[in-house]
């Protein structure tokens, strides 16, 4: 199961016909949230935010994980992974998101050879955390 979270309007409530109604919610803020969810099976993680969410969220700590293009929309979206609260994270953790985010430094670069490599470190410390397969999969299409 992947949970897919996004902020934004919507419409919520009662819709349809005299023929027929369903209670539901619908707008370009619950697409996103879609989409996001289908996308925790790609990056084997449990829970997809969007960039508006994780801004809106001062005390959680998030790990970045890509900037996605999504259907129906024109930009690349911003996408992390809630971790844990702020207060909560240990330096284990700390020292993992940092070079987290270098190799993703090298990957947004598209600097292939680090990437890979900083990836490949991650995978071999942290081996439970099937994202960093996952990245040096799609870094090895991007390199072709």
């Amino acid at each position: 199961m992947g949970i897919g979270i996004n902020s934004g309007m919507m419409n919520v409530g009662n819709m349809g016909s005299k023929y027929r109604i369903t209670y539901t919610v619908v707008g370009d803020a619950v697409n996103l949230a879609a989409r996001l969810e289908g996308l925790t099976r790609n990056y084997h993680v449990p829970t997809i935010v969007s960039e508006s969410t994780m801004q809106d969220s001062n005390e959680v700590l998030f790990r970045a994980l890509d900037r996605v293009q999504v259907k129906g929309k024109h930009n690349k979206t911003r996408i992390y992974q809630p971790l844990c609260l702020k207060s909560e994270a240990d330096d284990a953790l700390l020292s993992k998101l940092t070079l987290h985010h270098k190799a993703l430094d090298f990957y947004f670069a598209e600097d292939w050879p680090q990437a890979k490599t900083a990836f490949k470190q991650l995978r071999q410390n942290y081996k439970d955390d099937l994202y960093y397969t996952a990245m040096l999969k799609k870094i090895a299409k991007l390199a072709s």
